[in-house]
């Protein structure tokens, strides 16, 4: 029963880990099934550029929102609603865990709006608000031959980026076609957006979920801390849509408001099922308890079975009684499996970090901290915890592991990255064992030369 309680745990840790890599991206139902008709690149004097935001939605990888690109044009009898960031498959597993070793793939494409807009009310039913552009015909014709060349077999297919390249910073790009992102009056989207970091913005929208939160916590490195600027923010949806609508154009040799109408254009159709779904949390049945409940809880079974250990060593020589001798050998079998399993499990995930950290070393996730008290070469120390032998290796690895997590306990507001008061407990509960791993078997040799 527990092997089978850990395996669905590791499986939906690993699920939650990966699916964080793909935040705010979408499935294919977001692009057309059909070829685009190249032909046809011209607008009417009637079209309509808008920008599309979409309200978070159900599924893990929809807690960002989703923007998107609209083109109406009633004369040339064209609807289309064009998107970044859409994952081919994204609804499956093989999918998120591919995207734990490398970046997704993504592609750009189109489909008529009137079906997104339907399928998005059967399936997410969320909020859906429209900003019409205030931009020349010539800039419309611009940005709309840009979506039909973009959105070709030969140049749709791009690698996805959490911060870099979604959904968000594809609409983004595409309007710094027209956007005269460098006059004065936008010059607040290069001002920083301190105290916000990414790290906060990420985790405020996971507020609903302490799972995904934590993970989101434990992923994100240095990078996610670093101070960044307000354009630099708008890889989330909400956050371009707010940029938008206070920020400035030229049009006809004047400044004018870049977003000229704002129009909510689908609300969820119940407000009881929006109520529902706002209380209703992403948990898995067999994981129903808040994780700083589970850490604190370990952390204080942990602190009071080692407090037992080092009683039984130093009154072992004066129990005489048989079910005392039992007692002490019954909690010794429980703390060494305990030991086996969380060095092993916490070296398993900081290896997983340190690999990240490489791997993503310019991105959100790179310069990852929490390897330092997540040690990878736990995994290799969790096979010595049962060993009789004594060896001053052990002892020193054990010590230094203790100091290690002494440190970063101290000096956790101090580092360039925020470590999440959430891991506290099991911080200490590393002190906790790594001590009593490397001095238990110094005392057992000091009792048994005084004996």
């Amino acid at each position: 029963m527990l092997i089978h309680f850990l395996k669905k745990t590791l499986f939906a840790s690993l699920f939650f880990l990966s699916a964080l890599f793909v935040f705010a991206s979408e499935n294919m139902a977001y692009v057309s099934p059909y070829p685009q008709d190249v032909t046809k690149r011209s607008l009417s004097s009637l079209a309509e550029i808008s920008v599309i935001t979409f309200d978070s939605g159900k599924e893990i990888y929809r807690r960002f929102g989703h923007s998107a690109i609209r083109v109406s044009d009633p004369v040339k009898n064209i609807d289309k609603l064009f998107s970044f960031g859409v994952i081919k498959n994204i609804d499956s597993p093989a999918v998120f865990f591919r995207s734990l070793f490398a970046h997704p793939e993504s592609i750009a494409g189109a489909v008529r709006f009137p079906d997104a807009m339907e399928y998005d009310r059967q399936t997410q039913n969320r909020d859906c608000i429209e900003q019409k552009l205030n931009i020349s015909h010539e800039d419309k014709e611009k940005i709309y031959s840009y979506l039909l060349w973009k959105t070709e077999e030969q140049n749709r297919l791009e690698k996805y980026d959490t911060t870099k390249n979604n959904c968000a910073t594809g609409v983004r790009d595409v309007l710094k076609l027209v956007w005269a992102i460098g006059i004065a009056e936008n010059h607040f989207l290069r001002t920083s957006a301190a105290p916000l970091t990414s790290r906060k913005q990420i985790l405020s929208r996971l507020e609903k979920n302490e799972w995904e939160k934590l993970s989101a916590a434990l992923l994100i490195g240095t990078a996610g801390d670093r101070a960044v600027d307000i354009l630099d923010m708008t890889f989330f949806p909400e956050v371009l849509r707010v940029v938008l609508s206070v920020s400035k154009t030229k049009n006809a040799s004047a400044i004018v408001p870049f977003v000229k109408s704002t129009e909510v254009i689908a609300e969820s159709s119940s407000e009881i099922i929006k109520a529902e779904s706002a209380k209703k949390k992403c948990t898995l049945p067999f994981l129903p308890v808040s994780p700083k409940t589970i850490f604190f809880f370990a952390f204080v079974s942990v602190s009071f079975f080692t407090a037992l250990q080092v009683a039984f060593l130093f009154v072992a020589k004066k129990i005489r009684q048989r079910h005392l001798f039992e007692l002490t050998r019954v909690i010794d079998n429980l703390m060494f499996s305990f030991d086996i399993l969380f060095f092993f499990l916490t070296g398993l995930i900081g290896a997983f970090i340190l690999v990240l950290t490489i791997k993503e070393r310019s991105g959100i996730f790179g310069g990852n901290l929490n390897f330092l008290w997540l040690l990878p070469t736990n995994i290799i120390a969790a096979f010595f915890c049962t060993t009789e032998k004594r060896s001053k290796v052990i002892t020193a690895y054990f010590l230094s592991c203790a100091y290690i997590s002494v440190f970063v306990l101290v000096f956790r507001e101090k580092l360039p990255q925020t470590i999440d008061s959430a891991f506290s407990p099991i911080i200490v509960t590393t002190i906790v064992r790594s001590t009593y791993l490397a001095l238990s078997r110094e005392v057992k040799a000091m009792l048994q030369d005084r004996s």
